[in-house]
């Protein structure tokens, strides 16, 4: 689990220092391993004592007393007594001292001492100056336990003030153990909160630092956090590998907790791949490690989810269910967490309906607890993403456990979801959005207009449903035909391309049409009126619910369509009158050789001129070049209408763009990242093109803009 890994990880980080630190006491320290590392501190401690050096040899007992912790040595209480004694003299090694036992408190999980420590070291440090202030890795140590601490509790806010802290006074001092560590558990962070990209990057970082250091112990937690991450993005097979070799780096090191905590992890990875027999071989030799060398009871329970995800494995769901109970009891956040949805998933494969819906509500309760302590809205995005298939599943319970009330739970547990995705976002873009709360049935009926269909889909791996809403109820419609999501995904990317070819009208049609009575036919039935309003979930984010084929027409040719992110955008986005507002045409460019023509493009524009009350000004043709649209003062148009083509940059995504008319100086493309530095403040942009949906989507309210790293939603870890 992460959560496991993480705690572990904190003593490699606090025990021994890199190179740059303010002594080079326990810079010596890399590459051995931990029995190596107590046998010389105490050397270096007797010596210091001999020579008179009573503050040196404070600093060498220190570290004795953390590497002992870690290396379950019988000798750790004495250590550490002595340690205390060695000390209580030197205020700023007493501060230091303190700080480094406030992350062994982390790790056996006593949050409340751990904290208590870390104010008792950062005061102390306070009340000194000049000489006697706390030694630079203790000070450094005390924002690591803290922000460490928040991530367990699912304080993510406080987790990132502190680890930012630590990051930057790790940096500030050049000390390299130390900022693979900060670069370690900001990748905990991300990882923790669905920021993929950024979570990679920074535990490769780690890892690269502790291989400059041939530290095997520090590097070994890299890799552990790093399999963590590719864990929920690459899968079990990835995750596996790093934690091998993570394993062989804590044995190499000596390190009996990283060591078993590593074995547990390795266990899970391999439930996940269908290796049983190594997994309960793994989790065996943890428990005896465990027993022998001193791991604290607590950990019982980060054990017990891998040991209840291999009994479910084995068919033994009644044993499952209690070893998912004892862990949904820990104080970690992510191990309850990632206990509660197991337990609900082998709930329903013994058909406790309402036992497993109570234990999403349960995991749902955690999430949006979490949510409130994220520092800003594009985390809070990607945190909530990230779990969105928890909000999924207790959808698809609520319908399940039935009862008169269940298609209006249904939506609300599904807009919970997804509400507050897209409006996160775009405050994170700058801009400015509603409160994202999820609305209620009664405000998603009353957004509707008399005709209007409100189709909420929600999709799972195995099955699909949607929900109806109009003004005269709702209802849930099973989707029997989607109960593979791959497939699905396949039939759309299909479709897709037999769009955009138009080659073949048969295959179009028969494909289209075979969509149609999938989706929407059970829904809205085989002829359609009135507006419909999509709101679409996972693969579906993909599909041209326009180009579906009806009777042998498209399905916009039937009836009027839309779509929404989710119920609550819809109820919630402010709707400017744009009939009356100034608007901005371009496109029709002239296009060089390499672009096919697009010969309905001017008429488009005409088209769309002839639905406005006030005719627009208009850039077509030659006119149609980026220096126009620049002096035309585009920040003064309330609606922006481009009609041309698009490109999207997969590799350098800000290098996707709208093709222009090439001119003097300018190259034929406005690219997003000239974009980015237009001042726009259009209520509405209609971007008439191919491509445009595209990008890395979020899982619950689709694309969100070209490029963005994916929340992939993996294990609740």
């Amino acid at each position: 689990m992460i959560g496991r890994a993480a705690i572990g990880a904190l003593i490699v980080a606090i025990s021994a220092r890199g190179a740059g630190a303010d002594t080079t006491l326990s810079s010596s320290d890399n590459g051995l391993d931990l029995p190596t590392r107590i046998t010389r501190h105490l050397a270096s401690a007797e010596a210091a004592t001999a020579g008179g050096d009573r503050d040196r040899a404070a600093e060498a007992r220190t570290y004795a007393c953390v590497a002992a912790i870690y290396a379950a040595d019988p000798r750790t209480g004495a250590l550490c007594t002595t340690a205390q004694t060695a000390a209580a003299p030197f205020p700023r090694r007493a501060a230091q001292l303190a700080a480094y036992l406030s992350c062994a408190a982390a790790w056996t999980l006593d949050w409340s001492r751990a904290r208590a420590l870390a104010a008792t070291a950062l005061a102390l440090d306070a009340d000194r100056a000049g000489s006697e202030t706390m030694a630079d890795d203790g000070r450094r140590a005390s924002h690591l336990c803290l922000g460490a601490v928040a991530i367990e509790q699912g304080l993510y806010d406080e987790a990132e003030r502190e680890l930012d802290t630590f990051a930057a006074l790790s940096v500030e001092a050049g000390d390299r153990g130390f900022e693979s560590a900060a670069r370690t558990w900001q990748c905990r962070l991300d990882a923790a909160t669905g920021q993929w990209a950024r979570a990679r990057e920074r535990c490769r970082r780690g890892e690269e630092l502790a291989d400059q250091l041939g530290d095997r112990w520090r590097r070994s937690a890299a890799r552990w956090q790093r399999g963590n991450v590719e864990f929920a993005v690459a899968g079990a097979a990835a995750a596996a590998a790093l934690w091998e070799a993570g394993l062989a780096d804590a044995i190499a090191a000596q390190a009996p907790f990283q060591v078993s905590a590593l074995r547990v992890d390795l266990a899970e990875a391999y439930v996940e791949l269908g290796r049983l027999d190594e997994a309960a071989v793994l989790i065996a030799d943890h428990e005896r490690a465990r027993r022998a060398s001193g791991l604290p009871d607590s950990y019982e329970r980060q054990v017990a989810i891998v040991d209840g995800a291999l009994r479910a494995s084995r068919g033994d769901l009644v044993g499952a269910i209690a070893a998912f109970d004892t862990a949904a009891t820990s104080s970690m956040y992510g191990v309850r967490l990632f206990a509660l949805t197991h337990r609900a998933r082998a709930q329903v494969a013994l058909g406790q309906l309402a036992a497993a819906r109570a234990s999403l509500t349960a995991a749902v309760d955690e999430i949006e607890r979490a949510s409130h302590h994220t520092t800003g809205d594009e985390q809070r995005r990607a945190y909530i993403d990230r779990h969105s298939d928890v909000f999924r599943g207790l959808t698809m319970l609520e319908l399940a456990v039935g009862g008169p009330d269940a298609p209006a739970r249904a939506p609300a547990a599904a807009e919970a979801g997804r509400a507050r995705t897209l409006l996160d976002a775009v405050r994170a873009a700058g801009g400015v959005a509603p409160a994202a709360e999820a609305v209620d049935v009664e405000r998603m009926q009353a957004a509707l207009a008399p005709d209007a269909v409100l189709i909420e889909y929600v999709v799972l791996d195995d099955r699909a449903v949607a929900l109806r809403v109009d003004q005269r109820g709702i209802a849930a419609v099973p989707l029997p035909a989607i109960d593979d999501g791959a497939a699905l995904a396949a039939r759309i990317d299909f479709y897709r391309d037999l769009v955009a070819e138009v080659d073949d009208p048969a295959a179009l049609d028969e494909a289209g049409a075979a969509l149609y009575r999938d989706l929407l036919a059970p829904v809205v039935g085989a002829s359609p009126t009135g507006t419909l309003i999509i709101a679409a979930d996972g693969p579906l984010h993909g599909l041209p619910f326009e180009a579906l084929r009806v009777g042998g027409q498209f399905l916009i040719e039937r009836v009027e369509l839309t779509s929404t992110p989710s119920a609550t955008m819809l109820a919630t986005a402010r709707r400017p009158d744009t009939a009356t507002a100034p608007m901005l045409a371009v496109g029709a460019p002239a296009l060089s050789d390499a672009l096919p023509p697009l010969p309905e493009a001017a008429r488009e524009l005409a088209a769309v001129a002839g639905t406005l009350a006030t005719a627009p000004v208009t850039l077509a043709g030659a006119e149609a070049t980026e220096r126009a649209l620049r002096q035309t003062l585009p920040e003064r148009f309330h609606v922006l209408h481009f009609a041309t083509h698009a490109v999207l940059d997969d590799a350098l995504p800000l290098r996707s763009g709208l093709a222009l008319t090439v001119d003097d100086g300018d190259d034929g493309w406005l690219r997003a990242d000239e974009i980015y530095r237009m001042d726009l403040g259009a209520d509405l942009v209609v971007l008439s093109a191919c491509r445009t949906s595209a990008g890395a989507p979020s899982s619950s309210e689709g694309p969100l803009e070209p490029g963005a790293p994916s929340s992939t939603p993996g294990p609740a870890r």
